[in-house]
């Protein structure tokens, strides 16, 4: 891993449009929980953490779904059986890995004044 971390390290101190949340949670999560709201895919906010703190190590930047559950490594599968324990009333899917990675990403890039 490089010097910046996993994707969670590099997002979860960076503050977006609404600034703080009183929470105290992270802004990243609430974004991104937002942003697939209205794509009509559920997610948690902790389930959102733990997808970005494998990235790049488990999940690669521009990892894709492959489409079904038996194509995903075993770190993968591991890591997928992971996010399903967090919330086990919120069914997470390849599709829905690959867009908070993406959303991630852009997050990142948007709001990181170090770019």
């Amino acid at each position: 891993m490089g010097k910046e971390g996993n994707l969670w390290n590099q997002v979860e101190g960076l503050e977006g449009p609404l600034g703080a949340r009183l929470s105290g949670e992270p802004e990243v999560v609430h974004e991104i929980q937002d942003l697939l709201r209205q794509e009509g895919i559920p997610i948690s906010r902790i389930q959102v953490q733990i997808i970005l703190e494998n990235v790049p190590e488990v999940f690669p930047e521009d990892w894709q779904n492959p489409g079904t559950f038996e194509q995903l490594s075993d770190t993968q599968k591991k890591i997928g059986y992971q996010i399903a324990e967090a919330n086990p009333v919120v069914p997470i899917y390849g599709i829905t890995v690959q867009k908070v990675i993406e959303a991630g990403i852009a997050y990142r890039n948007k709001f990181n004044k170090h770019s």
